[in-house]
């Protein structure tokens, strides 16, 4: 059997993961490639892609039965030639769940804790008192969280340990925890939108939520709240985004993901003092690539052996 290793470009294949893969079975023929170019030479005969391949190279593999994604949003592989065929399809959630918790909050402390400005103040080499700085407590305050898989339910721990109160909108029906006041459907997202101080965007990126945080979403916050995005840019209307931070319908936004990426550098985000922009990476984690790697042979090795696979996305879903 044939196995494809997509190496995104910016990386290098490390050894050390190689031979992990190899060492699933002697059975298995470990090829790699660095581009799509690469990958087209392999294609025809490659029944497992690690990685995230473009239409293109799925097209070439007739003979492909799984692809593993690198990430936990699948909406780069959802082609015709994957939804519609007996392809399976995994995702990596629950590997990146902790690491975008922390990165949630160490941009949501670096905004209400007015940091961004005392970094400022730092370079120029500038005193600030108390009195030039307004800062906003976390403690006593509402979450509202929309998407309440892995990633939402690690931030909602660490808003407990903050001791706010959290609530969520989820697309699908789950039990409800004790740290979580109340878990709604879709519905009821004015509602959460409403009684939250701090929203933080964990959803899944669908036709179903494409575009969910929009003008009429934004207008039903606070106008002390803030809005966190560590989903996908495309589950918010950005320029209703733009808009709501420029007429002060909010507080504030911290964004690590957008509909364009890079951010172009005529966005208005990048100049907004009240906005935190960082380049989709809240997911990064010196041990993120070898858990990765693990997580797919321990899902290999089941796929070897005929046995059910690890998160298995619903491809009619999208998640």
């Amino acid at each position: 059997m044939k196995l494809l290793v997509m190496v995104p470009p910016h990386r290098k294949a490390k050894a050390h993961h190689l031979e992990w893969i190899k060492a699933v079975s002697p059975e298995v023929e470990v090829v790699t490639a660095r581009s799509e170019e690469e990958a087209l030479l392999h294609a025809g005969e490659v029944e497992v892609i690690f990685g995230n391949p473009s239409q293109r190279v799925v097209q070439a593999a007739p003979r492909l039965r799984w692809i593993q994604t690198t990430s936990a949003g699948v909406e780069k592989v959802l082609f015709p030639e994957v939804v519609e065929s007996e392809i399976i399809l995994t995702n990596a959630r629950g590997l990146f769940g902790i690491q975008i918790a922390e990165h949630v909050f160490a941009m949501l402390l670096a905004l209400t804790r007015e940091i961004t400005k005392c970094l400022e103040a730092q370079r120029e080499k500038r005193w600030l008192t108390r009195f030039d700085l307004e800062v906003f407590d976390l403690y006593e305050k509402r979450m509202g969280i929309l998407g309440f898989g892995g990633i939402g339910q690690e931030v909602a721990k660490r808003a407990v340990g903050f001791g706010m109160s959290v609530l969520a909108v989820d697309l699908v029906p789950k039990e409800v925890p004790p740290y979580l006041t109340a878990l709604w459907p879709p519905e009821r997202l004015l509602d959460m939108l409403a009684q939250s101080d701090v929203v933080v965007s964990c959803i899944p990126y669908t036709p179903q939520t494409r575009g969910m945080m929009g003008a009429k979403e934004f207008a039903a916050m606070p106008s002390t709240a803030y809005f966190v995005n560590i989903s996908r840019g495309g589950v918010v209307d950005e320029a209703a985004l733009i808009n709501a931070l420029q007429r002060d319908q909010i507080a504030g936004a911290c964004l690590d993901v957008f509909v364009e990426e890079p951010l172009p550098p005529t966005s208005p985000l990048w100049n907004m003092a009240n906005v935190i922009v960082t380049p989709h990476m809240a997911g990064e984690s010196p041990r993120l690539h070898d858990e990765t790697v693990r997580f797919f042979c321990q899902n290999l090795e089941a796929f070897l052996a005929g046995k059910p696979l690890q998160n298995v996305v619903d491809k009619a879903r999208g998640f």
